[in-house]
């Protein structure tokens, strides 16, 4: 059984978990763990192991800090209705958005701002509606 001063952990990811309107099932598929995993740790009887917590951090925004402590000082956890979890099951697409965020997070600014121009060549008649879209929203 999870320790009452442990309990608060839990209480966060269940609140950040519903405000992202997700099922105990979906959230563990976002995260990568069983259900079980989540409906043991909304029962008390486990902790999230560090991984998952790393998940839960890096899926929905926030810090594994705030998930530990509940600290709102780390700017990375943005209020709770700001962000909903979109779960992508389109291994391609899945494939396209990891290659995309690792050229944008290279440290050179060049090679980021290619990739940006080669996927607006690329995609010029998407992004157009994007924008456009964008614009009208």
């Amino acid at each position: 059984m999870v320790k009452e001063e442990d309990r608060s952990i839990i209480e966060r990811i269940k609140q950040l978990r519903q405000a992202n309107s997700l099922s105990q099932a979906s959230f563990a598929k976002l995260i990568d763990v069983s259900s079980g995993n989540v409906g043991q740790w909304e029962r008390y009887v486990t902790l999230p192991s560090a991984a998952a917590l790393k998940s839960i951090a890096l899926k929905l925004g926030c810090s594994v800090d705030w998930l530990l402590f509940g600290s709102r000082s780390n700017k990375t956890c943005p209020p709770f209705t700001e962000k909903k979890a979109e779960i992508i099951t389109d291994p391609d697409l899945a494939r396209m958005i990891a290659v995309l965020k690792e050229i944008m997070n290279d440290p050179d600014p060049r090679r980021r701002t290619w990739a940006v121009m080669q996927f607006e060549d690329a995609f010029k008649q998407y992004c157009s509606a994007f924008d456009e879209k964008k614009l009208r929203a």
